[in-house]
């Protein structure tokens, strides 16, 4: 099935969308269980946000991993890393960058992360999985779009604080990272 990398607007976001088979939602499903497991076994608690799940976590961020492996050409880390998730380790690597692959569901997309030092790759890349279209389409596709990539150097410089209702995160809303394509066009 070919990559949907068809430019499209979300207010004054350029996102790409990546369309997902079933056979990688599939995978998608196979990662989120290795991932979850440990967790569970471990009995450590959903550190998502309220009422998502560690699983309904672990599958949004393999959905969108998959899809910018997809995207770039490369393959996604999927080793399991027992309760250290993914090992802070860089979820894929491409043209020399170390990216961090973050997924949201919210609606515009919100890249956040717990502690400013949690970014700890070169580049991080927002996808926004809207897993209500999967679920329309019994799980024969979805549609993840990569929203914006920003550096950790201007991330760490222009990122703001916002509550969710479960302590601060450091943020950055989509409309202010670039178009992930600019990473095609460079490398390190």
């Amino acid at each position: 099935m070919t990559v949907g990398s068809l430019a499209r607007l979300w207010g004054r976001i350029l996102m790409v969308d990546i369309i997902l088979n079933r056979e990688e939602i599939m995978e998608a499903v196979k990662i989120a269980h290795g991932r979850d497991a440990p967790k569970v076994a471990a009995g450590i608690k959903p550190s998502f946000g309220p009422g998502i799940s560690n699983y309904d976590g672990h599958i949004t961020g393999a959905l969108a991993e998959l899809a910018a492996a997809k995207y770039y050409g490369v393959e996604v880390d999927n080793k399991f890393y027992g309760e250290s998730g993914d090992g802070h380790q860089p979820d894929i690597t491409f043209n020399g960058w170390g990216i961090e692959i973050k997924s949201t569901q919210y609606d515009p997309p919100i890249l956040k992360f717990n502690q400013l030092l949690d970014f700890n790759s070169d580049i991080a890349l927002l996808c926004h999985v809207d897993r209500q279209q999967m679920k329309a389409t019994a799980g024969e596709q979805i549609t993840v779009n990569l929203a914006g990539v920003v550096s950790r150097n201007k991330f760490l410089n222009t990122c703001y604080r916002k509550s969710f209702g479960y302590g601060d995160r450091y943020c950055m809303a989509a409309a202010s990272m670039a178009n992930p394509s600019v990473l095609k066009e460079r490398s390190k």
